[in-house]
């Protein structure tokens, strides 16, 4: 696992949010949203980043509801508001990571274009 490298493919942001989540989705998506992760400790470096970021905006916002993020081992990163029920999610973004197992090649209109074995794997920006 340490040899692998991650592409963070793509920031979903999910509308119905109050300033805080708007402020959190913009943060995440500059920093982050196309850019290759070069393994296990810096992956998890990314996720503190992103945890210090939630609780920054939960000591900024004390009167919303608390931001929790959940990762799904390397492929997803998750930050809720609040405790999830049946009929809302309560999702403010999700990240999607894929690992990288073939060569992206930059594009001269600034995609990343992916070749090799997970290529299909949806991974232009």
């Amino acid at each position: 696992m340490n040899g692998k490298r991650y592409f963070i493919d793509h920031v979903q942001a999910f509308s119905g949010t109050n300033y805080k989540g708007r402020e959190l989705q913009a943060l995440v998506k500059a920093k982050f949203e196309g850019r290759i992760v070069g393994g296990i400790e810096p992956f998890k470096t990314m996720l503190k980043d992103i945890t210090d970021t939630v609780a920054m905006l939960n000591e900024r916002y004390p009167r919303t509801k608390p931001f929790e993020v959940k990762a799904y081992q390397t492929q997803q990163i998750e930050v809720t508001a609040g405790q999830a029920t049946l009929l809302s999610s309560n999702t403010v973004l999700r990240m999607s990571i894929k690992v990288i197992r073939g060569t992206l090649t930059a594009m001269s209109d600034g995609r990343l274009h992916m070749t090799g074995e997970n290529a299909t794997g949806g991974a232009s920006k």
